[in-house]
């Protein structure tokens, strides 16, 4: 249960309705549990709703240019994805 609320609260923390990557590293972080961790999160739309976020978990330490292309990368897959299933008239494009 411990374990279902952390996870709860560090989407809760990650949500934006912006479509920018978004960093957060060690101290940076509100959650106690994620201090010694890093952060890297967006949002992928369809259209102009946003549909989910994605994010990696990682060490402080990590090659933030990797996860950065990443992380980029599935979100424009998603994108893809997410319209070709719904169709772009229906994400409002």
């Amino acid at each position: 249960m411990v374990e279902k609320d952390l996870i709860n609260r560090v989407l809760r923390d990650i949500y934006s309705e912006k479509d920018e990557i978004v960093i957060k590293i060690g101290h940076e972080n509100d959650i106690e549990e994620m201090k010694e961790c890093s952060l890297v999160t967006t949002t992928y739309t369809a259209g102009n709703v946003v549909i989910g976020t994605i994010g990696i978990i990682g060490p402080t330490r990590m090659e933030y240019s990797k996860v950065l292309a990443a992380v980029n990368f599935m979100k424009n897959k998603m994108k893809e994805h997410v319209e070709k299933l719904i169709g772009k008239d229906l994400a409002g494009t």
